[in-house]
């Protein structure tokens, strides 16, 4: 799954439509996935990974089991729609959960063939 998200971070990065979406962002969240935890930041209209952070370091997360995301990154399920049937629990707001929406869904079309090609 980290392999997944790394290539999402990268198809985001690589977008000037999707860095110019997230330009004067600057935060930080949890992706929480049982026990893994992935920290992801957004900052200077870029979009990586955190590797030695803190879970208490974000105030912000998503929470909820890995195929949910898996379907979410790869475009399959809408994070609106799974939050509103409460499975994924947040601390986003609204505003926030439909950039977030938007970032999974545009960064997601050469993502599919990437994460195939590495999977086979």
């Amino acid at each position: 799954m980290i392999e997944l998200i790394k290539l999402w971070t990268e198809q985001v990065n690589r977008k000037q439509a999707l860095r110019t979406m997230i330009k004067d962002l600057c935060f930080s969240f949890q992706l929480k996935m049982g026990k893994k935890d992935i920290t992801v930041k957004i900052e200077k209209s870029r979009i990586h990974l955190e590797e030695y952070s803190r879970p208490q370091d974000s105030t912000r997360r998503l929470e909820g089991n890995e195929e949910l995301f898996l379907s979410i990154i790869l475009g399959e399920r809408k994070l609106r729609e799974a939050v509103k049937r409460n499975e994924i629990t947040t601390t986003f707001s609204i505003r926030e959960l439909l950039l977030l929406e938007s970032l999974f869904y545009l960064g997601k079309p050469e993502l599919l063939h990437k994460f195939a090609t590495k999977i086979n």
